[in-house]
């Protein structure tokens, strides 16, 4: 059963606590109610915004089963308040041979090592496991199922590509780990035209500035392309620079919180500007930069095919481990 309606709980207390109501909820399925770091209700105290999160189980110990609401939460010792968010009703997909899945991948050259694990997977571990929705037609696969290397770093643009020739309906799912000057402008701050603040270390992205052109165009783009047919992941690559590099932890940092600005509806990146109410595109966050320049590896390989099917039953699929 679809949710029809997203609410978010804000916390004002550290100490918060969000414990499942009254016996109704197994302690095993506490996890559907995670803050925006991840982080798991029942045990643990909150001062952050907290959501459902739509890829968890729908409970089977109700009749109906279905995601959890905000009336199966009780506070125990904090201020909050619910706001609701209404997301559209969307379509369960199905996965057959008319759709095909796009991996875009980031290819302004700070993710080298991944493309080869990437290809890797798309041919070799991807294939055999998704090849029967494809009538078993190997051609037919590859025509479907696409790797496409961009380097303009315009991920949210990628999500609403058409379909390759052929598909009628597609899966976009977007490998990157940065969009410097393109959505997050680091010019000094103070001048209107930037959105992160350069003067802190890391430095911050500043969700109540305007977004860049690029971001307003791409959005735009996106919100209008985005539907049953057109879905999308967007998957947040972990800057490989390390902790030695100061300035990667700062491409690392502002990214993270441009993404999670976009996901979650804060500030300038709320409603039709951001896609926290879009339910065709969702975002995976701190995926790994795994695998070697030019060689593929099995271990990466078979990571990044982890995510593809995670991200795919995130859009309502139900596929298997492959």
């Amino acid at each position: 059963m679809t949710k029809l309606t997203n609410y978010l709980a804000t916390v004002t207390d550290v100490n918060s606590v969000f414990p499942p109501k009254g016996g109704v909820i197994a302690n095993s399925e506490r996890g559907v109610i995670k803050d925006q770091t991840g982080q798991t209700a029942g045990s643990v105290g909150a001062a952050n915004n907290w959501y459902i999160d739509e890829s968890a189980s729908p409970f089977v110990t109700y009749t109906n089963p279905r995601l959890p609401r905000w009336q199966d939460l009780v506070a125990l010792n904090c201020n909050f308040t619910f706001s609701t968010v209404q997301v559209p009703y969307v379509t369960p997909p199905v996965l057959d041979s008319t759709t095909g899945i796009t991996i875009f991948f980031d290819s302004s050259g700070s993710m080298e090592q991944v493309l080869p694990s990437l290809e890797y997977m798309q041919n070799t571990l991807l294939k055999p496991c998704l090849l029967p929705y494809y009538n078993n037609d190997s051609v037919l696969y590859n025509q479907r199922v696409k790797i496409v290397s961009r380097s303009d770093e315009r991920t949210i643009y990628w999500l609403g590509e058409d379909p390759p020739i052929g598909a009628t309906k597609t899966v976009n799912l977007t490998f990157s780990n940065e969009s410097f000057y393109v959505y997050t402008n680091p010019l000094p701050y103070g001048d209107p035209s930037t959105n992160v603040d350069t003067l802190t270390t890391p430095w911050t992205f500043l969700v109540n500035r305007p977004p860049t052109v690029d971001y307003t165009t791409d959005i735009n783009f996106a919100q209008t392309r985005l539907s049953n047919n057109i879905r999308g992941i967007n998957y947040r690559v972990i800057y490989s620079g390390g902790p030695s590099v100061p300035y990667d932890d700062n491409l690392a940092t502002v990214t993270k919180q441009f993404y999670q600005a976009v996901y979650t509806g804060q500030g300038n990146y709320s409603g039709a500007s951001g896609l926290s109410t879009n339910g065709y595109a969702y975002l995976i966050d701190d995926v790994a930069a795994l695998g070697l320049p030019g060689t593929p590896t099995a271990t990466a390989a078979q990571y990044y095919t982890n995510k593809v099917i995670e991200g795919m039953n995130l859009l309502g699929y139900n596929l298997s481990p492959c």
